[in-house]
């Protein structure tokens, strides 16, 4: 099974490295064109795409993986179960983004106090209908195991998004709105491009009984990523209503660099999802498979926040320029939210399981009433710096409590994750201590 994991996490870790290399020509020129504050009306506008797409959704990304592969043995199920996914999925996309269309003013006016964004916000809605379609369309995808597949459509993906992206942004000149655009085409292809490959799974076979009787599990898997989505989305809500665009953009800027590291984690928990389902009443299997991967990750993970860290006063100034200088001393701290993030965003895939997502989805909600709280604190009193320290606080308190949960179900061994990541928080505190001179930080970060 860990062979298996790691394979597809392989996988889908390329994608994710080819959506990076893209990324190192478009981050930059985005951010350059942009300037601070149309990079805040820019994240802003996007910042409640993510609270949508998974309230709307109904988590159907998830359950269709896990359908499938719980039924992978059963070949004449499998056509009635992906084709009855993709219609339910494609008018739940159209609900997500005419609701989203019909509240852009209110969210723009009301909330973010600001009238230019309205226009940004209702090209969001079309956006949000597609991210739906997209989400369920790769699940499919995950739950057959075809990680080659979804390598090739994460990457044309992030190709479309970056080519439509330096299209309307250096030849076009739509700013923000071009950026945007870019966000809401770039998923059509690879979602033609599954529906071509596996077109015969698709048939005119439609029953809803598979729809209602996912919907139990699917309420509760969408009730928990809702929460998980607000946590670490509510940052940026709360600097969008507490400061200005501009300061928005600086906290956006680092959080771009800070995606990109995560998205690690992220790759290997996409390859784990049908194996926990397929292996769940193994403990054992369980419990070995999810500390290796664990391990392994923040390993890779720590590696690279130390050369973040180390470098950042570079990283910053040769990506984003000298406009963005003043947000180099939030790096060490939202560099430090990886950590845990790491550890749940793995044992995330094991919690998801209709086994343990209804407890689990219980005592997360005064958790994360909790955590908004100390957000909303944090932010009104110490803004992009109360931000940071508000995620990372967020983020610890479900990395807790999703290790105490598997202590509990299948013996997880808490105690080497937790003293693995005190070395790499060590390593970090080291980093940011050294002088400016790059002749003591770099035999640092190769020692």
């Amino acid at each position: 099974m860990l062979r298996g994991i790691i394979k597809g996490g392989s996988l889908i870790l390329l994608s994710v490295i080819f959506s990076k290399l893209f990324s190192i020509i478009y981050i930059p020129i985005l951010v350059r064109t942009l300037g601070p504050t149309n990079l805040g009306l820019y994240s802003l506008a996007l910042t409640m795409l993510p609270w949508f797409v998974t309230l709307v959704s109904l988590s159907l990304s998830t359950i269709v993986a896990q359908s499938i592969a719980e039924n992978s043995r059963y070949k004449e199920r499998l056509p009635i179960i992906i084709t009855t996914y993709i219609f339910f999925t494609f008018l739940l996309s159209l609900f997500g983004g005419l609701l989203h269309l019909l509240l852009a003013k209110t969210i723009a006016v009301q909330l973010f106090h600001s009238v230019e964004l309205v226009r940004y916000l209702r090209l969001v809605s079309g956006g949000i209908a597609i991210a739906i379609f997209y989400n369920t369309i790769i699940g499919i995808a995950r739950g057959l195991k075809d990680f080659k597949l979804y390598f090739q459509m994460e990457v044309l993906k992030s190709f479309m998004f970056v080519a439509l992206g330096l299209l309307f942004l250096l030849f076009f000149r739509y700013g923000v709105y071009g950026a945007l655009l870019a966000i809401v085409l770039s998923p059509i292809i690879p979602i033609l491009y599954l529906l071509w490959k596996h077109q015969q799974y698709i048939r005119r076979t439609i029953r809803f009984n598979v729809i209602f009787s996912s919907l139990h599990a699917g309420f509760w898997i969408a009730s928990m990523s809702l929460l998980l989505t607000i946590l670490v989305t509510a940052d940026r809500f709360l600097l969008g209503i507490y400061t200005d665009p501009k300061t928005v953009g600086f906290y956006a800027a680092v959080t771009t660099l800070i995606t990109a590291i995560s998205l690690i984690a992220s790759s290997f928990k996409g390859s784990i999802l049908p194996f926990i389902s397929e292996n769940f009443t193994d403990k054992e299997k369980i419990r070995s498979t999810i500390q290796r991967v664990v391990s392994y990750t923040l390993l890779l993970v720590g590696l690279l926040l130390f050369f973040l860290v180390t470098f950042r006063k570079e990283i910053i100034l040769l990506a984003f320029g000298k406009e963005f200088m003043p947000s180099i001393s939030l790096v060490p701290l939202l560099g430090l939210t990886l950590l845990p993030f790491t550890i749940y965003i793995l044992i995330h895939t094991v919690i998801l399981d209709r086994r343990l997502v209804a407890y689990t989805t219980k005592i997360l909600f005064p958790i994360t009433l909790f955590a908004l709280f100390i957000d909303f604190v944090l932010i009104k009193n110490f803004s992009i710096f109360g931000a940071g320290l508000g995620l990372f606080i967020s983020h610890s308190l479900v990395a807790a409590t999703y290790l105490q949960i598997l202590r509990k179900k299948f013996d997880l061994r808490v105690r080497r994750l937790l003293g693995l990541s005190f070395l790499i928080i060590l390593g970090v505190l080291l980093a940011m201590m050294l002088p400016g001179s790059l002749l003591y930080r770099i035999p640092f970060f190769f020692l």
